[in-house]
């Protein structure tokens, strides 16, 4: 567990300490993420949520694959990029402001919506494909594929927002008992959630 938490989270940075108000702050970012991964039908389980600042994280939410994946479907690409952006929807809704702590997140994000745009065909310009970056292309339909993967992120942002102004009593649940506690595994992310784990 040691070994798979530094290889996907990064190693924990010893001796750093936030104040207060930024504990709080991450608590309720990942508590957004945690939120919109258990309320999406197509993501991956969540299997821990962690405010110790890990690598170049201030906290992290894990999630783990029940099986590999070959072929992503829209459904699933569309979950992923709304848990990216429950953090940023988890700041918004519960805290009325923003942090650089979602850059990460929404650049992630905006790959995976440019890709559905872009390569995969999965907007409304239909199947289209850019190729390699310098491969010659119309400004309008670099600006069209512009468009549409900002309103997949608009979408999926509002959708998060949704989900975390429905559960906020849960996630109050979640961020008091990770201020307490720091790192928190699946059962008690559940417990949060009024939940009970499909091995029950």
């Amino acid at each position: 567990e040691i070994a798979r938490d530094r290889i996907l989270m990064g190693p924990e940075r010893q001796g750093f300490m936030m104040d207060e108000d930024e504990r709080y702050a991450t608590a309720v970012h990942e508590a957004g993420h945690v939120a919109v991964g258990l309320a999406v039908e197509n993501g991956d389980p969540i299997h821990k949520v962690s405010i110790l600042p890990r690598g170049r994280a201030l906290g992290v939410t894990q999630s783990l694959p029940e099986r590999d994946r070959f072929m992503k479907k829209r459904e699933y690409l569309e979950d992923q990029i709304a848990l990216l952006l429950g953090g940023r929807a988890a700041e918004q809704v519960l805290l009325s402001t923003m942090t650089a702590g979602a850059s990460n997140d929404i650049e992630r994000a905006v790959e995976i919506a440019r890709a559905m745009v872009s390569e995969f065909g999965m907007s409304r310009l239909g199947p289209i494909h850019l190729g390699q970056p310098d491969s010659p292309h119309s400004q309008s339909l670099l600006d069209k594929v512009e468009d549409a993967t900002n309103e997949l992120i608009n979408q999926q942002l509002e959708r998060a927002c949704a989900i975390v102004a429905a559960e906020q009593e849960s996630i109050g649940r979640l961020v008091e008992m990770l201020m307490e506690r720091d790192t928190l595994d699946a059962d008690e992310i559940l417990s949060c959630f009024r939940r009970e784990s499909k091995a029950a």
